[in-house]
């Protein structure tokens, strides 16, 4: 147990006598690495939730693997991928994802599903999964006998009714489950992720604003507000008079 990692017990007398320094980090932008969540929809009827079992993981799957071999970050890291821990239907479902996601930083999540699920209800029971922050997208199934790509259409209508922005994968071809990611899918979910990783590294981090003020008077202003409302960053200001004082 550390000075100030637990949360049942802080050793307040040893960090008053810590002497001042910069903690050691692996990554040059200190901070969370950017997961993304994968979420598995089914049917929670019975009989039509068991006949889509493995399909539907075997989709989670091949999103999972795919973007953790091809997304990275600029100094190289892999983005974090999480899966909810079994296949949203309902509000316990969604509750038992919910909490992974919120213990693992989640901030981005893509829906997946090859079935048909009544997509208010999984509105209703999944409105506390993620939130607003966090980048969304859902794929599904394009098959003649899987209505995955009907559900696409429901869920992200509902999801619009909400005025929740989400991301549409949709492949106008019909898919064989049994080969690999079309690549159209495979490219659309690919954009995705990586967009949402390269939000998720910038929100929360201070930008420095270099040589825009001198001696108080704004040459070049960032407008912050901007910056603000859609990363959470912060910019500071050092103008050029500190600039030149500490070279």
């Amino acid at each position: 147990m550390n000075a100030s990692g637990s949360a049942e017990h802080v050793d307040f007398s040893a960090l008053s006598k810590a002497k001042r320094g910069f903690a050691p980090s692996s990554r040059s932008l200190v901070g969370h690495v950017p997961t993304i969540a994968i979420t598995p929809v089914a049917d929670g009827r019975t009989g039509a939730y068991e006949s889509n079992v493995t399909g539907t993981w075997r989709m989670a799957e091949k999103v999972s693997n795919l973007i953790r071999r091809h997304v990275k970050l600029p100094d190289g890291t892999g983005v974090r991928v999480v899966v909810a821990p079994e296949i949203v239907y309902g509000p316990r479902s969604g509750a038992r994802a919910q909490e992974v996601y919120t213990r693992e930083g989640v901030s981005a999540n893509i829906w997946v599903s090859r079935s048909w699920s009544y997509s208010d209800e999984l509105m209703s029971a999944c409105q506390g999964l993620g939130s607003s922050e966090w980048l969304q997208a859902a794929y599904g199934l394009n098959q003649t006998d899987r209505p995955g790509a009907v559900w696409l259409k429901a869920f992200c209508a509902a999801m619009d009714e909400k005025m929740r922005p989400i991301f549409s994968i949709y492949n106008p071809d019909l898919e064989d489950e049994a080969g690999d990611l079309p690549p159209y899918v495979a490219d659309r979910i690919l954009r995705f992720a990586r967009c949402a990783a390269a939000v998720a590294e910038m929100r929360g981090k201070n930008y420095l604003s270099l040589g825009g003020v001198s001696m108080g008077i704004i040459g070049s202003d960032v407008n912050h507000s901007p910056v603000w409302k859609k990363i959470a960053s912060s910019v500071n200001i050092i103008g050029f008079w500190k600039f030149f004082k500490e070279l």
